[in-house]
């Protein structure tokens, strides 16, 4: 995934078209653990339409406070689509995943 593809996904948050998501995958962790599916995706009729992977091998999900980010994880909102994938979301702030964990098996939110 490029930074055009970023920006183009970021967007579509900010215009309430798109959220968060993971899904449990057939991945095994180093640690013992299975792995998440995440992305971003685009729904209708409560299904995904549309999505961009941008990991298969996160274990598990950091919620806990980033100073510099003034964000409070009892803000998220959660739910589940009709074919299993878990969307996540905040109402006033947009939801994205923490770029700068991109890549390793633990990921966090941010919001823009």
């Amino acid at each position: 995934m490029n930074d055009k593809e970023i920006l183009k996904w970021h967007k579509l948050i900010k215009e309430h078209k798109a959220t968060c998501y993971i899904k449990k995958n057939r991945y095994k962790h180093d640690s013992g653990y299975g792995c998440f599916e995440i992305g971003y995706l685009i729904e209708k009729n409560e299904k995904m339409k549309e999505k961009i992977v941008i990991g298969n091998g996160t274990d598990h999900i950091w919620f806990y406070n980033s100073l510099s980010n003034n964000f409070d994880p009892s803000e998220i909102n959660i739910d589940v689509t009709l074919d299993g994938y878990i969307r996540f979301w905040v109402h006033k702030k947009f939801l994205i995943w923490d770029d700068e964990e991109f890549g390793y098996s633990s990921m966090r939110f941010k919001t823009i």
